[in-house]
């Protein structure tokens, strides 16, 4: 199992700064098959969003209209994949953010 976690983890650092990485995208980063998406108000100072700001709710739910389960958590958006991940699911999961994302500008 530890062999094909790291498999998608190397095809996932493939796709780290794809151009999904829009303005709201401060960081990327996770581990084997977890993943999470820093989001910030503004890039360039990587100011976060307030705890209680609802940004991140429009790309979980974008996302989750196009069968990708997201989670919003202190700033961040969570993607946590199951065990069988392919590298093909990833390639699908990251053309699902890029219109999650883009569904949600700040």
């Amino acid at each position: 199992m530890n062999k094909h976690a790291n498999l998608i983890e190397a095809h996932k650092a493939r796709h780290v700064w794809h151009p999904m990485v829009g303005a709201a995208i401060g960081n990327v980063r996770g581990k084997g098959l977890m993943l999470a998406i820093e989001c910030v108000r503004d890039r360039k100072t990587k100011g976060p969003f307030a705890l209680t700001d609802s940004f991140g709710s429009r790309p979980c739910a974008a996302g989750l209209s196009r069968g990708l389960a997201l989670r919003w958590a202190s700033g961040k958006v969570i993607l946590s994949s199951p065990l069988t991940y392919t590298c093909d699911n990833v390639d699908e999961t990251v053309a699902i953010l890029d219109v999650a994302f883009a569904a949600a500008p700040i």
